[in-house]
């Protein structure tokens, strides 16, 4: 293998591996549980919101919860949003740090 060919490929891996690193990240930034949690857990608001009044205080507590619930679910998927593109970071950079060492020892 020439080294123009070599220098070629090694440039192109340190091109695309940060790209890679970030996919990597976003489909680990998913949360499809918690999502869903999320989804139910609206539709629970919704029904305890349509249902009479008259529980003995009851239904406004259940609406409190669920509305507490809501807002930690929100957190989380935030939360490991965040840890997910710090972690995504990292790896990004170590990948282009071990991509441009392996390009400086190509010359």
């Amino acid at each position: 293998m020439t080294n123009t060919i070599k220098r070629t490929l090694i440039i192109t891996a340190v091109a695309a591996l940060p790209a890679i690193g970030f996919v990597a990240g976003q489909a680990m930034a998913y949360q499809p549980h918690m999502q869903n949690a999320l989804d139910r857990l609206r539709g629970a608001r919704a029904e305890l919101s349509a249902a009479a009044p008259d529980k003995g205080r009851h239904r406004v507590r259940a609406i409190d919860l669920v509305d507490r619930a809501i807002s930690e679910t929100r957190a989380g998927i935030a939360s490991a949003r965040y840890c997910v593109m710090i972690s995504t970071i990292f790896l990004s950079l170590g990948l282009t740090i071990s991509s441009l060492l392996l390009l400086s020892s190509a010359y």
